[in-house]
């Protein structure tokens, strides 16, 4: 009991710090003024705390809020709003927005195939290839990035911790009652969600 209620106060003051600090994710979503209040959501003494990305299906689990923004400025910011696909960045997100979805992109290169279009997915990388294959081909050689989606899930975190946690809330919540609080919030195109699953701690008899 002691313990539990020693991680809870340890995630509190982790939070009020973010809070504070006054460039952390409740910061910018609520102002400085909020920020302690909505940090509060996170800790209840007595419990355990998990909070679900629940974007596009996701499911990946956190025990703190600067692991979720983590996760969540890496693989879910820079997503297509008219296909759904994720990039790991700004960049990438544009060129396959440019390539895929974009008439003015496909118009000049039905006038002039010749023309150099395709840019390499490196972001710090100026070469441009009139055809896709041979900028795929540099991309590959001098970056190691053969497709941003493939270059994205190589770094996306391991899972077994979350298939462990998951199984721990799932037996702590058939033996006592669970209280979901499930946060939305974002602008119209996009809008980041998760939910926070808290349970309350036993210990065995």
């Amino acid at each position: 009991m002691a313990e539990n209620e020693a991680k809870a106060r340890k995630k509190l003051e982790d939070a009020e710090k973010k809070a504070k600090g006054g460039s952390g994710f409740f910061s910018g979503l609520f102002g400085n003024a909020k920020a302690e209040e909505a940090a509060d959501l996170f800790v209840q003494e007595d419990s355990e705390t998990v909070l679900i990305c629940e974007e596009n299906g996701c499911g990946m689990g956190f025990h703190d809020v600067a692991a979720f923004e983590d996760h969540y400025e890496r693989f879910h910011r820079h997503q297509c709003a008219v296909c759904g696909r994720q990039f790991p960045n700004t960049h990438c997100l544009e060129i396959h927005a440019d390539e895929n979805h974009c008439s003015i992109f496909k118009i000049k290169r039905d006038r002039n195939p010749s023309t150099a279009l395709f840019r390499c997915y490196e972001a710090s990388c100026s070469q441009i290839y009139a055809n896709p294959e041979k900028r795929n081909c540099h991309s590959e050689e001098m970056h190691g990035i053969t497709d941003p989606s493939l270059f994205m899930r190589r770094k996306l975190p391991r899972k077994e911790f979350i298939v462990e946690q998951m199984n721990e809330v799932s037996t702590a919540c058939s033996r006592h009652p669970r209280t979901l609080r499930k946060i939305v919030f974002g602008n119209e195109q996009k809008e980041p969600t998760f939910e926070i699953r808290r349970t309350k701690a036993h210990t065995e008899q």
